[in-house]
């Protein structure tokens, strides 16, 4: 499993390199939705190649490799930069954006699709962004193979300023960014944002400040910890996140048997196996971004956040495992 892994990061990498080299150099336009001017997001005659038009946005997007500075906890904004752990966490998730409106997006396994302006009930600038291809691997080859079963999902990009944007799930029924989800705020490759320096929250101070001990019970308050991660410790995120692992395998094994039944093509097979797995990853990887906000909201030492991590990563490659044996055996 770490193998695959690490042939999958490598994968991702040489994709990332491809199209940021692809890219051609877009304007960044003026302006700032919190002050008077939102930013430019219209196509100029500078993108223009002979009858070619740059797709509307590109003069924002383009050019440029969007990485994740900040999250999004409820009411707060954290600025990943902030703790090495959460700059870990999120050091594989980027974006990137070409003239003919398609884009990239890098995390677990790459995805790519077309992105197209939206008009908010907010009048904020806002583009959507139609998944149409993910890109799994194929164990057998060590390569990356175009699977279209979860091309219909949608994103929602709000642009904060000219060097910033909110990234969350879309909801077609409401018409907003998904609700109960943690929207991501990418950055220029580069560029600071000024709007995550002006809105973040300064978690450790918090904690540090609004920390107190009740001497009666005997029972630390703190209100910074409550917003983020509310009453969790790592024992109990483990815990909950191994039942969630444990309970998904099942299912997921049956939906492998199920759909690989007289498959014959083994290409397809590891497709199919791809699918199951990253599915059992989100679950591990949602564990581990909370053990990683209750480390940063209580100030934990990093040893801790990765000993748990660890933990957590260990079960998961366990019950992958049940998951690749019935590939293997289907293979054979």
């Amino acid at each position: 499993m770490k193998t695959v892994i690490r042939v999958l990061q490598i994968s991702i990498c040489i994709v990332a390199v491809c199209v940021l080299t692809s890219c051609g150099n877009g304007n960044i336009g003026t302006g700032d939705v919190n002050g008077k001017d939102r930013p430019d997001a219209t196509t100029s005659e500078s993108n223009k190649k002979g009858d070619n038009v740059a797709a509307e946005g590109y003069d924002y997007f383009g050019g440029q490799i969007w990485e994740v500075g900040g999250v999004c906890y409820g009411d707060n904004v954290v600025d990943v930069h902030d703790h090495d752990t959460l700059a870990d966490l999120y050091d594989v998730n980027f974006l990137g954006f070409n003239s003919d409106g398609s884009y990239m997006h890098y995390y677990v396994f790459p995805t790519r699709g077309k992105y197209k302006t939206y008009e908010a009930e907010s009048g904020q600038n806002c583009f959507l962004l139609n998944t149409e291809v993910t890109l799994k691997l194929d164990h057998e080859k060590g390569e990356l193979i175009e699977d279209t079963s979860e091309n219909n999902k949608s994103y929602i990009i709000t642009l904060l300023d000219d060097n910033t944007f909110k990234f969350a799930e879309f909801d077609s029924f409401s018409g907003k960014a998904k609700a109960n989800t943690e929207p991501l705020i990418f950055v220029k490759s580069g560029e600071k944002s000024q709007w995550i320096a002006d809105n973040k929250t300064e978690i450790f101070q918090n904690y540090r400040s609004d920390s107190k001990v009740d001497s009666n019970a005997g029972t630390s308050k703190n209100d910074g910890r409550n917003n983020l991660v509310e009453d969790a410790t790592y024992q109990s995120i483990y815990d909950d996140y191994t039942d969630k692992m444990e309970k998904a395998v099942p299912g997921l094994v049956r939906a492998y048997r199920s759909e690989a039944s007289g498959v014959a093509d083994i290409n397809r097979l590891a497709e199919i196996c791809n699918t199951k797995i990253s599915s059992l990853a989100k679950i591990c990887t949602a564990g581990m971004e909370k053990m990683a906000r209750l480390m940063y909201a209580s100030g934990d030492d990093y040893e801790t956040y990765e000993g748990w991590a660890t933990e957590l990563q260990e079960t998961y490659n366990d019950l992958a495992q049940e998951i690749m044996d019935e590939y293997l055996d289907s293979a054979n």
